[in-house]
Formats: structure tokens, C-alpha cells, sequence
């Protein structure tokens, strides 16, 4: 049995009730009834209303394409029985755009269905110009229209000239409507004609249906005619036509934007945000072309103005000030070379009291980019620039309100960006210093606030010294403070512990006070004892075990046996057992918060504390005491290079012994020593498999790092490089030992003959070539005398019996590569060598008769005899 409109009705508003109705929706024959309902005349207009805007808005979830033509069609069916009743005009227009809407959603628009209803809106539109009762129809026509033309570009153009027709004709309100329709369709044809400069053709499923053309000066005359009236528009329809003709102006070679200039000028005077808004649309799209640089500044000014102008509400200057801020980026992507137009009027962005928190925020933004500290020598830049966070940095201070406070984050990182002096940045630390000491819930946006500076990599100090500062004001808080923000104070200390720079002494004793009254802060025992594990643990893997190591056992003993929670206790003793009983590198690996998996934690658990049991037997190591290599060295090449590769050191001639001492701070001077492993042929292993060659450590050069080889067959060889590191410039012996495994999966280790680096290897040349300013007396000076940290030199002579020819004989064999100054016939003569690790031997030979005076200095005591061997060697060897 058919069901009756009403009952429909009732479950339609049922479903609705339920949230059901899209899935109803889903099937075909449900929107189909609901359109049956539209032909009973004894149903409601509201009823019939509330079924339009559902079919509107969920249609197409059942409508088929095959069935969107008879849905369409009686929908205009019901439109013609109803268009002539006075009392369902609301209705009417929403069949109209209910048509429209399903046209669009179901991809209509280049079929027959769509042409159809195309006509139906244009005769509603053409037939009924200035007619009375019919406003609503046609307002509801136009738009319509326009957004299928907006939509499907063109397929409204073939009724251009009727439209601008009608649009000229209207006299009621109804005229802003045709000429937002008639502007679009112009934009369409100009668009249309680029992409095709044939005459636009509007087609339908392949077939010509309507062909269109407009001449260029008519075209003209219409954009003129809207212009002269987008003042009796509304305020939204001013800036949706202008939008649409600036389009078509950009588009077209054959309209000049100068149509806009006397409108401008009009607008320019408004009070209407949204129309003063369109001034400034215009401008921004055609700068250099509209206005004069007169007319920019007084549009700039009224700009400004606007910002605090008393009959704009809040929002209102807020959306001036965001234009203003708009407006100065605009310039900037500009690049334009004369003075900026907003950086004049930069005082009318001051903030004042009365400013709302984000007005005020704006503002500091319009401030920092107006304000220029870069090159601000008597300081009234920077002072402008601090005295705008004045209003925002009371209010936060008088009311702690967190919306204010956020805002003043905001303003400081914003403004930091720009503007990061030296100066600015204490200004900055005073503020997030000041501000908790009297709110102790700001440190969460203090601690985001300096981690954003921090990721910001401009300047690193300010980081540690911000978090120093924080870390300071945490520790002078009072107990009353303590009990009633400790959750605050801690996140602080959390984040002290991980930065090796900051001394943490007094973050120990702090917690140390909490854990004493611990019991008198309410409802915090499990949280404040694990916020205090966790620092705790944030010391030990950033600061090492050593530096604290009796205040971390202190306060780990503390909790363990005081404190009035099991979990707690239990962490602690973990803790303090890891501390007693593991070395430093042992408990930082256990303690990373980058352990993957519990058996991974149990496993280096059970190796580290003693009294474990099941123990795993360790594979046994045979030392082998026969030959099986042969370990030799094929050269010695001493070399220096620049250990801060942050550091820029310049390859230029330093001016001055000053300059070279700086340099020198940057040096490391490396000895790399080849050497070569020979598996013996006499050995019993066809090939050796992983071996590792390790040097054995010692106090006069740094840690040499493992050689690993994959495999070494019998009668061959491995060359390799130890870059030996001196810590002195005396002899030393690299004694070595080599680990590897056989084919029998057996590990084997032997000990190797030592290789020895003479004292002549780590002789070097200064490292840059000497410029005529630099002055050996004052290098001589530098090594002898103390300076800085640098003890007091060592200064000796030797004497020679060698002739000058002789001499000369030796200082090209020798001497030569060390030599920084002589006199043309080599009798006073001057040599400078660097020696491990950043350390001087300087030479003054002066002949005298058949003797040579060799007057040595050294900033190395311990090298005197080395160097006194090396002398004796060079003038006996070579004069032999």
C-alpha cells in the first residue's frame, strides 16, 4: 500500500531525528517520494521547504545520473505551478536553487538538463526587469546563474548581451545582482578568448548551440559603467565585483586598470573596513599603476590611522592592524629602494592600554618590523622597540592571565628573530626571569619559549644562559613557593640537568630538600619522587658519575630508605646500586632511555651488579708466542690541521705574532705513522680471519683507535695508517698487540714489536707562511716568557766548530724548510719549528769565525735534550 505525503513526512522528520536520514537517503525511490509530495497541493509550504533543503544537501547520495533528469524536470514542473502564487515565493527559489545545487553535484553541465534550466533562470531574469513582487525570484535566478557560471565557465556566456542589456535597465536593488552576473560573464569571455582566440563558442554535448562575440570598446563601456556604480552596492558585493573586474582587467591587454583611480580616491575616505579593504585589494594588485607616491602615502596614512581610530571596534583595528602588517610584507617582497610608506607612520602602531591582547600582539609585530636596530648607535631604535612590550608585560604582570602571557612569548620570539643583539637577549632573559618569580605556571611556556630561541641556532649562548638564569630564580624560591609549585620547579631542573654547562650542585641540594618534606606536600609522594628520579637520571647520563658523586649518593640513599613510597624506594635502590657498582660508561648505557626491549635491560643488569647468578662462561683467548706477522714502519709523516672546524681560519700570512698565537689555538698537530702487517709464511694458518690491531695506551699521545682488517692470507699483507696524536714532543714506543681468529673459530691473540717516533718526526714548519710585520723577536719573546696560562720557556746555547761553508752545506740539507729569516751571507740566521701538541723550537745560529753559536728557545722544558741531540746530529753528521 502506497504510502500517504503525511506519513512520509513523519518518517522523513523521524529519520532526521535519528541522524538515519543520509542512509536513507541512499536509496533512489526514497528522494523520488519525497518529490511526490512536492505535486500535493494540500501539504504544507514548509513542509515542502524543510523536504527541498534535504533533497538539496543529500541527493546525491541516491540520485543516479540516469534519474537526476526526472528529478530536475519535476522540480521545474512544480516551479511553473507554483511561480505565480504570491505566498510561495520562498519556496519558488528554493526549487530554483535546489535544481541548481543537484545539477552541479551529479557533473550536469554540459547536458541538455542543465541547458534547460539555464533558460528557465534567464527568462526569469530578462522577462521581469524592474518588475515589482518578482525581487526575490530574481536575486535567487542570478545567483543561481552565477555560480553555475563560476562553476562551468561559459555556460551562461551566450546570453551576454541580454543580461548587460537588463542590467542597464534595472533600476530597483535588484541592480547589484545583475551586475555581479555580468561582471562574471565578461571575466569568462576574456578568460575564454585567451585560451581560444577564435569567437567564443557555447557547446553542448559536442554540438554549437550559441555562438557569442562583444567588441573590446563596448566591453570597456560596461566595466566603466559598473565602476561608476559599485557605490550604490552593498559593502560584500563592492569587493566581489571589483575582485571580478580586476581579474578581467589582469587577463585582458585591452582595459587599463587607471578605471579603478577616481573609485579609489572615493574609497579611500571610508570608515568601512570592508570598503576601505577593496582600496587596498586594488592597490596591492596594480602598484606603480593607480596612485601617485603622494596617493600611496595618504592611503598608507589613512591606514595607520585606522589602526586606533576610536569609532572601530576592536576586531575592526585588530583587521587593520593584520592589512598594516600585510601591507609591510608586501613591500619587503617588493625590494623596492625608497624608504618604506608604513616604517613612517611606525608610532601609530605603539600599543596602548586599551588595546584588546591579540590588537596588542599585532601591533608588536608592526613595531619589530618597522623598528631597524641593526645599525642603531644611539640606542633609540632598541628603545622604541622595548618600550612597546610595555602595556603587554603589565598586564601579564598585574593579572597573570595566560592569554596575555602566551602573547608576550609570542612578541619576544617574533621580535628575537629580528632583532638578536647582545642587548635585546638580556632584555629577554630579564623578562622570562621576572615573569616566574611571581608565576610559577608560566615556566611551561618559558621552557617552549627558550627550546624555540634555541632551535632558531643563531645564538647558543643565550640558550644555556636563559636556562641558567631560570635555574637561579628556582633555587632562591621560598618554601611556601616550593610546596605549592614544585611540579613547575621541576620541569626546570629536568631540563638544567641535561646541559653539561650548568653546575649542578645546587639542583642536587633541591631536590634533596624536596625528598626531606617530601610528606608535607599533599597528594604528590609517587609524582614528586619519580620527577626527582628521572633529574636524577638526567644528571647521570649528561654529567658522568664522578663530578656528583657523593651528592647523587646522598640523595639516592635519601629515597631509598626515607621516602614514603615502595615504587620510589624501589627506583632509587636501582639506582644507587648502579652507582656503587658500575663504571661511568657502564650506567649511562644502562640508565639511556633508548633501550629497546626488557631483556636487553635484565642482560646488562645481570653483568653489572655483583652476586649474580648464571653467569655465561666467556670464550677463551690463546696467546700465541710464536711468529705470525711481521709488524714494520715505512714512513713518518708529522702534519697539521685545524681541529675546530667551526673556526674559519684564514690561509693568509698572519700580520702578527698576536694573530698567530690566536690561530694557533685552532691547530692539532697529527703524526701519521704506515705501517705494514706481513702473515708470516712460516705460519701454521693458511689465512687469518677479523683481525684487530690495537695500540696499547700511554700518557704521552692521545687513545689510538683499533685497526680492523677482514682477512689476511698467508704471505700477504695489510698496509695501514695510526694517526698518533702526541700529548709531547718526546720519543715514544707504539707497542701493539694483534687479535684474530682461524679458520677453527678459535680466538687468538700475539704481541708485537714496538714501533718507534723520533723526536725529528714531530719537528714541523710553521704553519703558515710569515708576511714581512711578523717579527721573530716577538715570537721568541712569546715562547720564553710566560703568557696567559703558558709557563715561562727554557732558553740554552750550544757551540759548533763548522766554517760558513760548511754551515751553509748543512742548512740546505737540513735546516732549510725551518727557516723564517737570514742575512745575505747566512751569518745570522733564524729557524722556528712546531712541535706537539701547539709548542715552539726556535734556532738563532750566529757564525763566528770558524764557530757557530746556536742559541736555542723552547716552551717545552722536557724537550731540551731531544732537541740538543737533534743539533748535534744535523752539525756533526752532516759536517762528516
Amino acid at each position: 500500500m502506497e504510502k500517504s505525503g503525511n506519513e512520509i513526512i513523519r518518517e522523513f522528520r523521524a529519520e532526521k531525528k535519528k541522524g538515519s536520514i543520509v542512509k536513507r537517503f541512499k536509496d533512489e525511490f526514497f528522494a523520488l517520494d519525497l518529490i511526490r509530495i512536492m505535486y500535493d497541493d494540500s501539504e504544507k509550504l514548509v513542509d515542502k521547504f524543510e523536504i527541498l533543503v534535504a533533497l538539496e544537501e543529500y541527493g546525491h547520495l541516491g540520485i543516479s545520473s540516469e534519474s537526476v533528469d526526472q528529478v530536475v524536470t519535476s522540480l521545474l514542473d512544480v516551479y511553473h505551478q507554483a511561480q505565480d502564487k504570491s505566498e510561495a515565493s520562498h519556496f519558488v527559489c528554493q526549487l530554483l536553487t535546489t535544481c541548481t545545487s543537484l545539477i552541479i553535484q551529479m557533473n550536469q553541465l554540459e547536458s541538455d538538463l542543465c541547458d534547460l534550466l539555464v533558460k528557465e533562470l534567464v527568462a526569469i531574469v530578462t522577462s521581469r526587469v524592474n518588475q515589482l513582487g518578482s525581487e526575490n525570484l530574481r536575486s535567487c535566478a542570478c545567483q543561481s546563474l552565477l555560480l553555475l557560471e563560476e562553476t562551468s565557465p561559459g555556460v551562461v556566456l551566450g546570453y551576454y548581451e541580454e543580461l548587460v542589456q537588463c542590467c542597464r535597465q534595472e533600476r530597483s536593488h535588484m541592480f547589484q545582482d545583475y551586475c555581479l552576473l555580468t561582471s562574471r560573464l565578461m571575466e569568462s569571455f576574456v578568460k575564454i578568448t585567451k585560451e581560444n582566440p577564435m569567437s567564443p563558442v557555447v557547446r553542448s554535448k559536442g554540438k554549437v548551440q550559441r555562438q557569442f562575440s562583444a567588441d573590446v570598446t563596448d566591453m570597456r563601456q560596461t566595466v566603466s559603467y559598473l565602476v561608476e556604480n559599485v557605490p550604490m552596492f552593498t559593502r560584500s558585493a563592492t569587493f566581489r565585483v571589483i575582485h571580478t573586474l580586476s581579474n578581467l582587467i589582469k587577463t585582458s591587454t585591452d582595459l587599463s586598470p587607471i578605471i579603478f583611480k577616481s573609485l579609489m580616491l572615493h574609497e579611500m575616505s571610508t570608515m568601512s573596513c570592508i570598503v576601505f579593504h577593496t582600496a587596498l585589494y586594488l592597490q596591492r594588485v596594480f602598484k606603480g599603476t593607480l596612485l601617485t607616491v603622494q596617493e600611496e602615502s595618504n592611503l598608507v596614512q589613512r591606514l595607520c590611522l585606522m589602526t586606533n581610530h576610536p569609532c572601530l571596534n576592536q576586531l575592526h583595528r585588530q583587521l587593520t592592524t593584520q592589512w598594516a602588517l600585510g601591507y609591510k610584507q608586501f613591500e619587503d617582497e617588493q625590494m623596492d629602494t625608497r624608504e618604506s610608506l608604513i616604517c613612517q607612520y611606525r608610532l601609530q602602531f605603539y600599543p596602548s592600554v586599551f588595546d584588546s591582547v591579540d590588537c596588542q600582539l599585532a601591533k608588536l609585530y608592526m613595531t619589530s618590523l618597522c623598528v631597524d636596530t641593526s645599525s642603531d648607535n644611539d640606542g633609540i631604535e632598541t628603545s622604541i622597540l622595548l618600550g612597546s612590550l610595555g602595556c603587554l608585560h603589565k598586564l601579564v604582570w598585574h593579572t597573570g592571565s595566560m592569554l596575555a602571557a602566551r602573547a608576550l612569548f609570542r612578541a619576544l620570539y617574533f621580535i628575537y628573530t629580528r632583532h638578536n643583539n647582545p642587548h635585546f637577549s638580556q632584555d629577554i632573559q630579564r623578562f622570562v626571569r621576572g615573569l616566574i618569580s611571581e608565576f610559577a605556571h608560566f615556566i611551561p611556556h618559558s621552557i617552549d619559549f627558550v627550546d624555540s630561541i634555541h632551535g632558531l641556532n643563531i645564538n647558543s649562548d643565550i640558550f644555556v644562559e636563559t636556562l641558567s638564569l631560570l635555574h637561579q630564580q628556582v633555587i632562591m624560591a621560598t618554601g611556601d613557593q616550593i610546596y605549592t609549585s614544585f611540579p613547575y620547579y621541576l620541569q626546570i631542573m629536568k631540563k638544567v640537568a641535561s646541559q653539561p654547562k650548568i653546575n649542578q650542585s645546587s639542583t642536587l641540594k633541591f631536590l634533596n630538600y624536596l625528598s626531606d618534606n617530601a610528606q608535607e606536600i599533599d597528594d604528590s609522594s609517587w609524582q614528586l619522587g619519580h620527577n626527582i628520579l628521572d633529574i636524577c637520571r638526567n644528571v647521570i647520563i649528561n654529567q658522568g658519575t664522578q663530578l656528583y658523586y657523593s651528592d647523587l649518593c646522598e640523595l639516592l640513599y635519601s629515597l631509598l630508605t626515607d621516602y614514603n613510597n615502595t615504587d620510589v624506594q624501589d627506583q632509587a635502590k636501582l639506582y644507587y646500586c648502579l652507582l656503587i657498582a658500575a663504571a661511568d660508561s657502564k650506567v649511562k648505557s644502562v640508565l639511556q632511555p633508548t633501550q629497546r626491549a626488557v631483556d636487553s635491560m635484565s642482560q646488562a643488569l645481570s653483568s653489572l651488579l655483583p652476586g649474580t647468578t648464571g653467569k655465561s662462561s666467556l670464550a677463551k683467548i690463546v696467546h700465541m708466542e710464536g711468529p705470525v706477522f711481521t709488524w714494520e714502519r715505512l714512513c713518518v709523516t708529522p702534519q697539521w690541521f685545524v681541529s675546530d672546524t667551526s673556526t674559519q681560519t684564514s690561509e693568509q700570512s698572519p700580520d702578527s705574532v698576536a694573530e698567530y698565537i690566536k690561530r694557533l689555538s685552532t691547530l692539532e698537530v697529527v703524526v701519521e705513522v704506515k705501517c705494514r702487517l706481513h702473515l708470516v709464511d712460516a705460519c701454521s694458518f693458511p689465512a687469518v680471519h677479523a683481525v684487530s690491531i690495537s695500540v696499547e695506551d700511554s700518557l704521552t699521545f692521545q687513545h689510538i683507535p683499533k685497526v680492523h682488517v677482514p682477512c689476511i692470507s698467508k704471505g700477504a699483507h695489510h698496509d695501514t695508517v695510526l694517526k698518533v696524536k702526541p700529548l709531547q714532543a718526546i720519543p715514544i714506543a707504539l707497542n701493539s698487540f694483534v687479535d684474530f681468529c682461524a679458520d677453527t673459530k678459535q680466538t687468538f691473540t700475539t704481541s708485537m714489536p714496538a714501533v718507534t717516533v723520533e723526536f725529528v718526526h714531530f719537528m714541523l714548519p710553521l704553519p703558515w707562511k710569515q708576511s714581512k710585520e711578523f717579527k721573530f723577536e716577538e715570537l721568541w719573546n712569546y715562547v720564553v716568557e710566560p703568557y696567559n696560562d703558558k709557563p715561562k720557556g727554557l732558553k740554552s746555547v750550544k757551540l759548533f766548530e763548522v766554517t760558513a761553508e760548511q754551515f751553509m752545506k748543512i742548512h740546505h740539507q737540513r735546516l732549510a724548510k725551518y727557516l723564517v729569516s737570514s742575512s745575505p751571507d747566512y751569518s745570522d740566521t733564524r729557524y722556528a719549528m712546531l712541535v706537539p701538541p701547539r709548542s715552539h723550537v726556535l734556532l738563532q745560529c750566529e757564525g763566528q769565525g770558524h764557530t757557530v753559536v746556536v742559541t736555542m728557545a723552547m716552551d717545552q722544558i722536557s724537550v731540551l735534550p731531544h732537541v740538543s741531540s737533534f743539533l748535534e746530529n744535523v752539525f756533526t753528521v752532516s759536517h762528516g
